[in-house]
C-alpha cells in the first residue's frame, strides 16, 4: 500500500506535467496524433482540446483517490499535524487582526469622546461705567453762568464667566460675577445764581409823559442790540461791544431786556 501510495505521489507530481505538456503539443501540431498510423480519423484542435482536459481531470482524481487510500499512518499523521498548525496558526492571525480591529475601535470611540468632551474656561470682560451730570448752584457766579468744576471720569467694571466650548465651538455662557474695579467720577457743574442788587432811582418832582431813555455811557450792565443783558463777569460780557448801559440788571431788564442763554 504504501508503494502504491508514492507511486501515485510520483504519477501526479511527475506524470501530469507530462500529460498537460503533451496535450499542449497535440494542440500547436495535431498532425503529431492524426497519423494514420496511430488513429484512423482525424481529430480537430477542438476534440484534441476537450479530450485533452477529460484526460487531465480523470487522471487527475483517480490518482487523488488512490493517494488518500493508501496514504501511510506516518504520512497521515504528519499531514494532520501540520494541517492543524497552519489552522492554529490561521486562527492567532485572525485573532490578531480581530484585536488589532477592536484596539482601533476603542481608540477611535475614546478619541471622540475626547474631542466631544466640553471644556470649562473662565474668561473675563471690561466694561465702562458712564459718569453722572450733576449741577450745583452757585452765588458767586453770575445768574446763569456755568462753570465746570469737577471733570466727568467713565468708571470700569470687570465681568467674569464661565465660558463652555465643544470641539472649539462656544456652546455655553453663564457671569459668575461682576465687581467694579474703577469707580466712575461725576462731573459737576457750577451755576451761577448771583444778580447785582438793583440802585434805587431818584424819585423825579416833575411829570414825565415818556419813560427816560437809557444812557450810553456809564453803568454796569450792557444790553445788546438783540436786547440781551450781559452782567459783569458773564460769558459775553468783554465781547459785547455795542450797547445800552445800565446801572443794575434789573433795570436792563424792566427796559425790555431779557437774560442771556448762558
Amino acid at each position: 500500500m504504501d508503494a502504491l501510495y508514492y507511486i501515485s505521489g510520483i504519477l501526479i507530481i511527475l506524470g501530469m506535467p507530462a500529460l498537460v505538456i503533451t496535450i499542449i503539443a497535440a494542440l500547436i501540431k495535431p498532425h503529431l496524433i492524426n497519423n494514420r498510423s496511430i488513429i484512423k480519423t482525424a481529430l480537430s484542435r477542438k476534440q484534441i482540446a476537450k479530450i485533452g482536459v477529460t484526460t487531465v481531470l480523470v487522471s487527475f482524481v483517480g490518482l487523488s483517490s488512490v493517494l488518500a487510500a493508501t496514504e501511510p499512518a506516518s504520512v497521515k499523521q504528519e499531514r494532520l499535524a501540520r494541517e492543524a498548525a497552519e489552522a492554529k496558526a490561521l486562527q492567532i492571525q485572525q485573532q490578531k487582526g480581530a484585536d488589532a480591529k477592536r484596539e482601533a475601535e476603542e481608540r477611535a470611540r475614546k478619541a471622540e469622546e475626547e474631542a466631544n468632551k466640553p471644556v470649562v474656561k473662565t474668561e473675563t470682560k471690561t466694561e465702562a461705567i458712564a459718569f453722572k451730570a450733576v449741577e450745583n448752584k452757585d452765588n458767586t457766579l453770575p445768574l446763569g453762568q456755568k462753570k465746570v468744576s469737577t471733570a466727568g471720569v467713565k468708571g470700569e467694571r470687570t465681568i467674569t464667566y464661565e465660558v463652555t466650548y465643544v470641539r472649539g465651538k462656544e456652546t455655553a455662557r453663564k457671569e459668575v460675577s461682576t465687581k467694579v474695579t474703577k469707580k466712575p467720577v461725576d462731573e459737576v457743574t457750577l451755576v451761577g445764581t448771583y444778580v447785582a442788587a438793583a440802585t434805587p432811582k431818584p424819585r423825579s418832582t416833575a411829570p414825565s409823559t415818556s419813560a427816560p431813555k437809557p444812557s450810553n455811557t456809564g453803568g454796569a450792565v450792557k444790553m445788546s442790540r438783540t436786547g440781551i443783558c450781559h452782567a459783569p463777569g458773564t460769558t459775553y460780557y468783554d465781547r459785547t461791544t455795542h450797547y445800552t448801559s445800565y446801572r443794575s440788571l434789573s433795570s436792563c431788564l424792566s427796559a425790555g431786556g431779557r437774560m442771556p442763554k448762558r
